[in-house]
């Protein structure tokens, strides 16, 4: 019977490359995203104007590293610098409306802010990926 890490790295080995990147880059926008939302929340920023300007950080973050790193086989191109913005203002308004549905669903709960950031964020990433990977950068071939 194969162990559970023998196991864990046949399935870590068959996740494409394009996702394996995106997973990092994605992480790293992530807390680029929280940081620059708390810190727009710290200094008096409203909720919804803080949520887009942490996003607008986060997409210039993440164009640079997706472009160059998660899927640098792609050609760069006016095309794909518009392409990524149209996809990235759709995610931004699906993260923005998802974070305010959340809040306004449970506005009571003690840890309402991480919860709703925390399923707007992941509501967006997988629009970002699905539209990077088939959209804005589809040349990339996974190894």
């Amino acid at each position: 019977m194969p162990s559970v890490s023998s196991l864990a790295r046949e399935v870590y080995n068959r996740i494409p490359v394009s996702v394996k990147r995106f997973a990092v880059a994605g992480g790293a926008t992530v807390v680029v995203d929280a940081i620059a939302y708390s810190l727009f929340l710290k200094i008096g920023v409203p909720i919804d104007i803080a949520k887009a300007s942490g996003l607008v950080v986060a997409t210039i973050f993440a164009y640079t590293v997706n472009r160059n790193w998660t899927f640098s086989g792609s050609e760069g191109s006016w095309k794909s610098i518009i392409l990524f913005l149209v996809l990235y203002v759709f995610a931004s308004a699906s993260n923005v409306i998802v974070n305010r549905l959340v809040i306004d669903a449970i506005t009571s709960f003690r840890f309402v802010i991480p919860v709703a950031w925390f399923i707007a964020t992941g509501t967006s990433a997988t629009i970002n990926y699905l539209g990077m990977r088939f959209i804005v950068f589809p040349v990339r071939k996974d190894t």
